[in-house]
């Protein structure tokens, strides 16, 4: 959300917390006002930190584009290094899995062993 609409949307609920907060001043409860504006604060904190991060969890924009695209369309952004990157993890992955697969089979002939 840009900060235009940010704001607009902030102007929006000032706007339509306006009457029932008057009325409520005029009622002589200002108790009740500050519990309103609490709640009002609190449910604002709390959709600005969800949104904050959900954009942190899906921050990459890698995530869009397909593998078969980063040496064509998106070689100058990037792309490239980003297939090295996944190209060296699916190695290191494999290398793990062959490093585990071998001790299972050095366990197992150990306890053959015995």
């Amino acid at each position: 959300m840009s900060r235009v609409a940010a704001l607009a949307a902030l102007a929006v609920a000032v706007v339509a917390l306006a009457a029932p907060l008057a009325a409520l001043l005029s009622t002589g409860r200002p108790v009740a006002v500050v519990v309103v504006l609490a709640v009002v604060a609190f449910v604002a904190v709390v959709v600005a930190r969800r949104r904050r991060a959900a954009t942190r969890a899906s921050g990459s924009v890698w995530e869009f584009v397909p593998s078969w695209q980063y040496g064509g369309r998106h070689v100058e952004s990037g792309g490239l290094t980003r297939d090295e990157q996944e190209r060296a993890l699916r190695e290191i992955d494999e290398q793990a899995a062959q490093r585990a697969a071998a001790d299972v089979e050095a366990r197992n002939e150990g306890a053959d062993g015995e």
